[in-house]
């Protein structure tokens, strides 16, 4: 009885000379896709002037990211284990922006213009094309034009990670694992108007092509400029795949921004 009671004092004191910090903070992302590429089988749809043709061509896809700045901001706190050990939590939402390209590679026909591309490995299947004729030679076709294939993407994101405080507190270092669930997405995509015969850019706010939920390794540093002011810098690498229907590509982000401590 007497080791329990001194057990429950010595934790007593402990909670309270080591106190739990609460912080909020925003600062700037920037997002890093991985580059894929598959094998995948195009249906291509030929208008002739005997008559309408339908193909199956075997061809290269090959996927490239450009990461664009983003956004983040939530609250998370710092709960002691001792005077330097602490885990960490919180609940923030973070804004991701890049950029998808996409070229046919090995395809051993030209097609001048390419229509509508639906939701899926990532990129989905054309469904109509123009011939283009007199083609000797495999050259890469792009998918989508310039200012297409902009993507938006908002997390909500519960990171666990256990920390460590070095030089009295001004400087802790987190390590731990991100999980976040997919609230919002968009991506600019390219559709043909048959009424028109135009092309024209649409903003395609399903999310049925990517996970829902995404499992990241973090690490972060957070320096202390004063008691309750500190600079935040982060870096995370996804898990799991950013698709649904795939393994790849994976999503990385730095964020670099600032903390505001509610308490000392």
């Amino acid at each position: 009885m007497k080791k329990i009671l001194l057990s429950v004092f010595v934790l007593s004191s402990f909670w309270c000379s080591a106190q739990t910090r609460f912080m909020f903070g925003a600062g700037a992302n920037l997002s890093h896709v991985s580059s894929m590429s598959k094998d995948v089988t195009i249906a291509v749809a030929i208008p002739q002037s005997t008559g309408f043709s339908a193909y199956s061509i075997e061809a290269v896809l090959h996927e490239r990211y450009e990461g664009r700045a983003g956004f983040q901001a939530g609250m998370k706190t710092d709960i002691p284990l001792s005077s330097r050990f602490f885990i960490s939590t919180g609940l923030t939402a973070s804004w991701i922006r890049y950029q998808r390209f996409a070229t046919l590679e090995n395809f051993p026909v030209g097609i001048e213009q390419l229509t509508t591309v639906t939701a899926g490995s990532p990129m989905g299947s054309i469904v109509m094309g123009n011939w283009e004729t007199n083609v000797a030679t495999p050259r890469p076709v792009a998918l989508m034009a310039a200012g297409d294939g902009k993507v938006t993407q908002l997390y909500a994101q519960v990171p666990v990670l256990a920390g460590l405080s070095f030089f009295d507190g001004k400087l802790v270092a987190r390590a731990g694992a991100t999980f976040g669930l997919l609230a919002h997405a968009s991506e600019n995509k390219n559709r043909y108007d048959f009424a028109t015969q135009t092309f024209e850019t649409y903003k395609d706010t399903d999310k049925g092509a990517y996970q829902k939920a995404q499992v990241s390794g973090t690490l972060e540093a957070t320096y202390f400029i004063g008691h309750r002011l500190g600079i935040d810098l982060s870096a995370s690498r996804g898990i799991t795949s950013l698709y649904s229907d795939s393994n790849t590509p994976h999503v990385s982000t730095v964020m670099l921004g600032l903390n505001y401590s509610l308490t000392k």
